[in-house]
């Protein structure tokens, strides 16, 4: 639509609640599918990314603080699950900036780049995350994340065989499943509802 980015487009109120609710939505699908799949589901971006961000459009960036955005976002992702382990894969700003430059398809200013470093480091989930330095080449990046995981991975332990289900009972999980995912997209919709109606 000949606009710079996102936030021009729509405005920051309503960039950051799209924003808010596509991120939603796409864990809810990775973690209904794990329900069903029980595979391991690794996610490239989850909650904190949404507070952090939040935090770094803000329109005077105060890190340090909790600003109503964030509250209620905060609100609409803690249905979702507390992840096992959080790896921040953490860049210099200016390095980060030079890779979206030779990159070429899109633009990122400086003074976003350094809000959105300072956001992840002021979140409260912080302590708890794995940092991982981020600035060397992706061989040097991927051999410390694996280093880490190596060391966070718990021993492998030989899986017990699950007792038969039922069909009955296969219908009830199912059914369960499904009533939870309706009333978490309900209180969801309702407190997104509620921040944009403010917002305009």
């Amino acid at each position: 639509f000949g606009r710079r980015d996102a936030e021009q487009l729509l405005g920051r109120r309503a960039m950051l609640l799209v924003e808010s609710v596509l991120r939603w939505l796409a864990i809810l699908r990775t973690l209904l599918r794990r329900r069903f799949t029980s595979e391991v589901s690794i996610m490239d971006r989850y909650a904190v990314c949404q507070y952090a961000s939040i935090r770094a459009h803000a329109k005077t960036p105060r890190p340090e603080r909790l600003n109503r955005a964030e509250r209620r976002a905060r609100l609409a992702y803690r249905v979702f699950p507390q992840p096992d382990v959080t790896f921040l894969l953490a860049v210099d700003p200016a390095v980060a900036y030079d890779r979206i430059e030779r990159r070429g398809y899109d633009h990122e200013e400086m003074s976003y780049l350094r809000a959105a470093t300072a956001a992840y480091e002021s979140l409260p989930e912080h302590p708890s995350f794995v940092v991982v330095d981020a600035n060397g080449t992706p061989e040097q990046v991927q051999e410390a994340l694996l280093g880490h995981l190596r060391t966070w991975a718990p021993a492998a332990v030989p899986p017990a065989l699950p007792a038969p289900r039922l069909p009955e009972t296969l219908l009830v999980a199912h059914a369960r499943t499904l009533l939870v995912t309706a009333a978490t997209l309900a209180a969801a919709a309702s407190v997104l509802t509620y921040q944009l109606a403010e917002g305009f």
